[in-house]
Order: C-alpha cells, then structure tokens, then sequence
C-alpha cells in the first residue's frame, strides 16, 4: 500500500520531519567539534566552513539550482548489534524549497536488488557489504545504488546507528510517544550487557495509551518485528519509527533542552562516533536554512509494500522473503520517485497484476534442474564451520547436521570472537558465485543467516582491542560463523547441543 500523512487524525497521521532529526543529529556534531577541537584547528577547520557560509549566504546546496534536493538517510545498528552495517531504516528525503514542501519515500529492507560487483541480494545489506570492503566509500556507493535505481540525482546522505539513537534519547531525559495500538512481541532478542547475545527472547509489552520511553525502551518500540496484530510487520515498524523521530525532534527543540548547557554538552560529547555523511558543515547550516519553516501539512510520506495497489509483490520464487517489481524493472518506482510531492498523481498509478510476475515455481522441470544443481554445488564446495558462540560443541555438531545432508565439510572450530548472535555465511570466493548460487540460498534458509557475498571478513578487533585478520582456510570456499540464533534452530531440528 501507499500511503500519505493523514492529517485528520493527528496521533495517527504525524510522519517524521526527517530531515530535522538528521539535521539534529550532524549539527550536534558540529557543535560538539567546536567546542572539543584545539584553537587552531577550530580556526583552520569549523570557522573557515562556517565563515565561507556567512560571507557567502547564496551559495547553494547540490540541487537546489533545479528546486529539489535529495537526501538518502540511512540508519544501522551499531557496533554492539549483530549486522551492525545492516540499514534498519531506509528512506529518501526530498526537499522543494520552491514550495516549502518535503517528500519522503521509504524504501522497504527486502527489496531485491543488484549490488554492482558483489551480486544479488535484499539492498538492507548493500552498505554493510559496501563498507566490507572499504568503510571510506559505502556511503557513497549505497547512494549511487539508490540513484540508479530510483533514476534521481542523490546528492546527500546520511548514516547514523542505533547505539548513538539510545544515547541521544537518554541525554534528552526520554521522550513521549502515543502508542495506537499495543506492542506485543514474545520473540524480541535479549541482549546482554557486552553486546553479546545468549540466544533468548524477552516477552516486549508496550501497551496502548501516551508511554514515557527512555533510549532503550524505544528502540526496541521501532526494531520489533515480531508483533502480534497489527503491528507484526515492516510497515507498522515503519509509522512507529516516525513517530519517535518527530518525538525526539520536539524535545531537542524545545527550551528546556537549547537553553541546558549541560545537556547539550552530553549530547554533543556522544554523538562523534555515530555519523557518517557527506555533507559539509556549510550544507547542514544552508539545508537547516532552506527546511526550517517547512509546515507538517506540506510533508507527503510514500511507504512502499506488497499491497494490491503497490508497484512490488513479495516473491515466492525462493523461500527468503523478498520484494521485486511487477514491471520487471525499476519503471513504477522511478514514476513514483519523480512525483514524490504529489500524492494524487501517485495514488492514480495502477500495476500489473501480481500474477503476471510471479515466478511458476510450480513448474518440476525448474524445480528438478535446482535440486540438481544444489546437489552439484554441495559436492564441489567445502564448508568452514566457526562457531562464534560459547555452546560447546556446537561446530561438531553443526558439521554432523549438515555432513547428513551430504554437503562437503573441511575445517571446524572456533570464532576468534564468541560474541555473535546471529549466524553469518561468507562466500570466501566470490569470483565463482555463479557456482554457489543455490547452496548459499539454501544456507541462508536453514541458518537464518545474513550472507556476504563480498569474500573473507575483514579484520577484526578481538581481546585488549587488538585487531587481527579474520583466519581462514585456503581450502575453503563458504565460511559459516554460527551465532546463538542456530542453537535453538538446531534444537528444532532434533540435534541436541548438549
């Protein structure tokens, strides 16, 4: 479904001012760089940009000349998270400063895309897989993607992850929130005091009615995903992320925090090491400048699904869950992109119907040459089991589990780090893909897994912060490190770990 700000329902209809939090966010930065940096650096550095912006009130943001600016807003989970580079929350912001107005389009995590020279995959994983490969450039490579897909200039963007959203909210002294409907998740992941997890869940009940939430109360209200009712699935999550946007946009706003020098003090001392964008100082203060007085009524907010009426379908050509368009191409979206501020010219789209897309995987002869070319791969590939947990055994018996199923097992052991809570699978050789495409597919089914298809992991960092390169055998072409998430689906499966 596409939906719009409705705005005779306030409690239900308010969507984020997204650029304001991100806005938020970066000029904290700044600030906190004045009044941390040494008094040459300040001259060298913060006073040239912010001198080059007053002596220079017309020069423009990338954009602006053409009346919109386009900004790609990205928002992970953090270095204490398992997937700490995946991106939760996805959106393009743009802004027509002609007519005050903003849209906001959110692009759903399972989107299936083409990340270039990595592969396929759900495009929550291109900026993780990106910064793999080099920490200094997956921005702006997660941003081209986005252009190319959408067919519109990106000309900004913007990360920031979750442990620096805790903390923020917790240097506000909390926030409120009108929960619309209670939040009932009996499977949200325990995480224990050192980041790692130990393979339980807590029973999260947010019930109905104005809650106050402190950081990490509310972040657990936007990351559940397994809610009963109503609010079990990504496009709940989505309205519900919005709302604590524009939450901490009020109370970062409001007088008893810009007149609380200690408080912003604490803000400012917390947030250097939860950014990354590509927006100079100058441009936040210019953007600050072009969105200040932009009214709610004027933000219209497209949030893509699989509904009837939207231009994706979930697909059932493999048993992950993804999204693809009913045109095949990027077509639909790029229309929608286009006319962003415009929701009756959106709402009057139609697409083809889902079943003229859908895959005929009831078709044996397709599903015979899979099976066949799933048994080929097992034989030609061999498996490295880590186990990146403290269960004992839990390789060995992994190894046992998959050994019956004939895939082909060479090294076992140890993770360097026995933190991980969720299990990931790495193609160590990606230069032959095209050869594993079926069994990391149905690797990813059975462990639940994140897959990385962008080769060995880089290095980590593991006791008294020393960093080390991941080992790997040269033999070896798939890396699976298990996490806790795989002990309670090996139980499942009838293997005890004990």
């Amino acid at each position: 479904m596409i939906e719009k700000n409705i705005r005779k329902k306030p409690a239900l209809g308010k969507i984020i001012l997204a650029i304001f939090i991100f806005f938020i966010i970066f000029t904290s930065y700044i600030l906190y760089k004045i009044f941390t940096a040494p008094e040459g650096a300040k001259e060298a550095n913060i006073f040239t940009q912010i001198k080059h912006f007053i002596t220079s009130p017309n020069k423009k943001l990338n954009g602006e000349n053409e009346d919109r600016i386009n900004i790609l807003l990205m928002g992970v989970g953090g270095g204490t998270h398992e997937g700490p580079y995946l991106t939760d929350t996805m959106m393009v912001v743009s802004i027509r400063p002609s007519t005050n107005s903003v849209g906001i389009l959110s692009i759903p995590r399972d989107l299936y895309v083409t990340i270039p020279e990595v592969g396929n995959g759900k495009i929550n994983t291109a900026y993780a897989i990106l910064r793999a490969e080099n920490s200094e450039t997956a921005g702006i490579k997660t941003k081209t993607l986005v252009e190319n897909i959408f067919n519109i200039p990106i000309h900004y963007y913007g990360r920031v992850d979750f442990d620096g959203f805790i903390k923020l909210i917790d240097d506000l002294g909390g926030i409120t929130i009108n929960v619309e409907n209670t939040l009932d998740d009996a499977y949200y992941p325990i995480e224990n005091t050192s980041g790692a997890g130990n393979g339980a869940y807590e029973h999260l009940v947010i019930s109905k009615g104005i809650r106050y939430m402190n950081g990490e109360t509310a972040l657990k209200f936007v990351r559940s995903r397994k809610a009963k009712g109503v609010e079990g699935n990504d496009f709940a999550r989505s309205k519900r992320q919005q709302k604590v946007m524009l939450a901490i946009k009020e109370k970062f706003l409001s007088p008893s925090t810009l007149l609380n020098f200690s408080t912003l003090n604490r803000l400012f001392q917390s947030l250097n090491e939860h950014i990354d964008t590509n927006l100079e100082i100058w441009e936040i203060l210019r953007l600050y400048d072009v969105v200040k007085f932009i009214p709610q009524e004027n933000i219209n907010h497209v949030v893509l699904d699989d509904g009837p009426l939207s231009p994706l379908y979930a697909s059932t050509s493999t048993s992950a869950y993804l999204l693809k368009t009913r045109a095949g191409d990027w077509s639909d979206l790029q229309k929608i992109a286009e006319n962003i501020f415009d929701q009756n010219i959106i709402s009057s789209y139609t697409y083809k119907p889902i079943e003229a897309e859908k895959p005929k995987i009831e078709d044996s002869g397709i599903a015979e040459k899979a099976i066949q070319a799933l048994d080929k791969q097992k034989k030609e590939n061999i498996i490295e089991i880590d186990n990146g947990t403290k269960v004992v055994g839990l390789a060995k018996k992994t190894s046992d589990y998959l050994a019956i199923q004939n895939y082909s097992i060479g090294t076992i052991g140890n993770a360097p780090l026995r933190t991980y809570k969720k299990t990931i699978i790495y193609n160590l050789k990606p230069q032959t893909a095209q050869n594993k495409k079926e069994i990391l597919k149905d690797l990813e089914i059975i462990f639940d897994a994140v897959v990385f298809d962008s080769g060995a992991p880089q290095d980590i960092v593991v006791a008294g912060g020393k960093k080390i390169r991941y080992p790997t055998d040269t033999k070896s072409d798939i890396l699976i490190i298990l996490g806790d998430n795989w002990q309670e689906k090996l139980i499942e499966f009838g293997s005890s770990v004990n």
